[in-house]
């Protein structure tokens, strides 16, 4: 299983891409996440692609809480939440759950970027 997290300045945006996050993996993000957010001006956007129909661990999802904190305290658009991309209902349960002040789900990758980029950055 493993990650990305890229930054893509044009957009001012947070672009993170999943196939899944086992602990040791959730430990590495929450490592390289802050190193990201330092990338960002303030009103910066995110969006998270889950691929595959994987379900994360509730200690996986204890380790990854903090970071939707961290991205608001960072300056997070307050305009757009972040956007989770995601295949499955239950994916997005856990999502909402954990995230559902500072967090919008979508079904598709163009659904979530006409969000965001309405968002004007």
């Amino acid at each position: 299983m493993s990650f990305t997290i890229d930054y893509v300045k044009n957009k001012n945006r947070i672009i993170v891409t999943s196939d899944g996050m086992e602990v040791e993996d959730a430990l590495a993000y929450a490592e390289q996440f802050p190193k990201v957010l330092k990338k960002t001006k303030r009103g910066f956007t995110g969006m998270t692609v889950i691929i595959g129909g994987l379900v994360f661990k509730q200690e996986v999802l204890a380790i990854l809480a903090p970071t939707g904190e961290d991205a608001v305290k960072a300056g997070m658009s307050t305009k757009h939440k972040w956007v989770y991309v995601a295949p499955t209902s239950f994916y997005k349960t856990q999502m909402h759950r954990m995230f559902k002040d500072i967090a919008n789900l979508y079904e598709s990758i163009e659904e979530a970027e006409a969000y965001l980029d309405s968002a004007g950055n």
